[in-house]
C-alpha cells in the first residue's frame, strides 16, 4: 500500500501539517481495554495489530489502521487521523481466527 498524500499543508489556523507517511492503530475489546500506537512503517503497523488482536482478553476485539499525521499547529503537537485503511476483528477468545477487510472507497 502506497501512503495517501493528499492531506493538506497548512491547516485552517495557518499551522502546518505534515504527512509523512504514518499509519496509526488501534485494538480495543469493547470493556475499556484498548492498545495503539503510531509508526511510519505499514508492515509494522500490521504486525502491532495483528499481535494485539491474537492477544487481547475478550470475545469482540477490533481492530483498525488509519493514515495519521502530526498536527504542528496547537501549542502541543498532536496527530491527526484521516481514513481507516484496514478493518479487522477477531471474534472468539485469545488466539481464535482474525478477519480482515481492507477498506475500498
Amino acid at each position: 500500500m502506497e501512503p495517501v498524500t493528499n492531506v493538506p499543508a497548512a491547516t485552517e489556523d495557518g499551522g502546518t501539517s505534515a504527512y509523512v507517511g504514518l499509519y496509526a492503530w488501534s485494538v480495543a475489546n469493547g470493556d475499556s481495554l484498548g492498545s495503539l500506537g503510531v509508526t511510519s512503517d505499514l508492515w509494522r503497523a500490521d504486525a502491532h495489530l495483528a499481535s494485539a488482536l491474537e492477544r487481547m482478553p475478550g470475545d469482540q476485539v477490533t481492530g483498525v489502521i488509519q493514515q495519521a499525521w502530526l498536527d504542528n499547529s496547537a501549542k502541543a503537537p498532536r496527530y491527526r487521523y484521516g481514513d481507516v485503511m484496514l478493518r479487522a476483528r477477531r471474534e472468539g477468545e485469545p488466539g481464535g481466527a482474525i478477519n480482515w477487510g481492507i477498506v475500498h472507497d
